[in-house]
């Protein structure tokens, strides 16, 4: 029952019974949960021998302990008065999301600005005002946690999911930004059509263009919330 963010221990054991690490067939995990269940921590063998530290350990997680902000998709969403600091010529916009049905819908949205989206077919996209959109060919696959990254370098828009980077969308045009609120699960324009559907986390907004390397580095931990360039972040610690 922990949630994420929160530092718990667990025990892991082999799923055929054989030995996880060394001659020991259950290790314990001391560290992170996130939403997707990744646990980052130190990792000890059951006669207290440190194994490795910082080491990811995966487990799975049942649908029914999803944790992070819950959506029915009606006219439920997250609106965040515009602090001022959002309207940075590149940024970078990332949350996590599990979605258990194909269904276009929005998941972070400034006004007219920019947009992370899902569309119909299951695919995420990340639109920037003036600038264009770029979608990414993997579909979601419903029931399940994945991470969206949506990324302005000033010159190109590009989207990433679950690690993989999409080709960029080049252009010499320049974004428009505006001063409406931050809308987790809705569009600023219109929040009480095609809402979310679904389990959002680990919401994100940064005033850099983050590279795959950079997001790899963070997506599987929750972070301190003063990293360099991190302007917005709403861990949904608990159930919401």
């Amino acid at each position: 029952n922990s949630v994420p963010g929160e530092f718990a221990s667990y025990g892991v054991r082999a799923s055929d019974g054989g030995t996880v690490y060394g001659n020991s067939d259950t290790i314990y995990v001391i560290g992170r949960l996130i939403a997707n269940g990744a646990i980052s921590g130190k990792v000890l063998l059951i006669d207290s021998i440190t194994a490795e530290n910082n080491m990811d350990i995966y487990v799975t997680k049942n649908i029914s302990d999803n944790t992070g902000l819950s959506l029915n998709g009606f006219n439920q969403y997250v609106a965040i008065p515009d602090p001022g600091n959002f309207n940075s010529p590149i940024f970078t916009v990332e949350a996590w999301v599990n979605i258990p049905v194909d269904i276009s819908c929005p998941v972070v949205a400034k006004g007219n600005a920019w947009a992370l989206s899902i569309n119909g077919s299951g695919q995420a996209s990340f639109s920037v005002s003036n600038v264009g959109t770029e979608t990414h060919n993997t579909v979601l696959t419903t029931n399940t946690w994945h991470h969206l990254t949506g990324i302005y370098d000033g010159h190109s828009v590009k989207m990433i999911v679950d690690s993989q980077m999409r080709d960029s969308l080049h252009t010499t045009a320049t974004y428009t930004p505006d001063n409406n609120p931050l809308m987790i699960g809705a569009y600023s324009r219109n929040p009480d059509t095609t809402d979310f559907h679904g389990y959002i986390d680990e919401v994100q907004i940064w005033n850099i263009a983050r590279d795959t390397h950079s997001v790899n580095q963070t997506q599987n931990h929750t972070l301190i919330g003063n990293e360099p360039g991190l302007i917005g972040y709403y861990p949904f610690k608990n159930d919401f």
